[in-house]
């Protein structure tokens, strides 16, 4: 997908060209299941196998309608990160074996209060937008993994793709959410500006 990450244990929407039908169409019908990765910059139209990221995540399609400017929105739920292990030649879409890649996730104190910091900036930024309803800011708290936490910060904060792609394809838990800390430090310092332009 362009400028579109999936991220693990999230339902997104997501736009897929209307050439992706011949993908998701079996997937419906089967087992669901299809891998999600970025193109590149500079890719085909129909990207090649060197055109496109080589970590992705693993989805189950729960959802797809077809929207009047020719795109499908498909609505997905993120399994696990996966990395593509080689290509499969021959087939009128890209498929490849994969292996899961499954991020690591330290216990440890700096660990600890890493999510703390990532909690409370979450919540400070998604209400500082008005973009998040207040039921769900509330409901941050009650997240219990941190690594979903840190998923649920990357995929609704002002991020550009390749910092998502990056987020997405670190291994470490600790090193995504402290990359996720320096993030939403600089969204809230935004947003705060913002708001003090607006009622100047």
């Amino acid at each position: 997908l362009d400028n579109q990450v999936a991220f693990p244990m999230l339902n997104m929407s997501l736009a897929v060209p209307l050439r992706s039908l011949s993908v998701i169409e079996p997937a419906m019908k089967g087992n669901q299941f299809i891998g999600i990765v970025g193109t590149k910059n500079g890719a085909d139209e129909v990207p090649l196998p060197g055109q496109v990221y080589e970590t992705g995540t693993v989805v189950r399609i729960l959802y797809v309608t077809r929207a009047p400017d020719d795109t499908v929105l498909a609505v997905v739920h993120g399994l696990e990160r996966f990395r593509i292990a080689n290509w499969i030649p021959g087939e009128q879409y890209l498929r490849a074996k994969i292996k899961l890649a499954p991020e690591v996730s330290e216990n440890d104190i700096e660990t600890d209060a890493l999510r703390r910091s990532l909690l409370d900036l979450t919540q400070e930024v998604f209400s500082m937008s008005g973009k998040v309803p207040d039921e769900a800011i509330e409901g941050l708290a009650r997240v219990e993994n941190p690594l979903r936490l840190a998923y649920i910060a990357a995929a609704h904060t002002e991020i550009d793709f390749e910092k998502r792609q990056a987020l997405l394809e670190e291994d470490s838990l600790k090193a995504k959410s402290q990359e996720l800390v320096t993030i939403l430090t600089r969204e809230k310092e935004i947003l705060s500006l913002n708001n003090k332009i607006k009622e100047d």
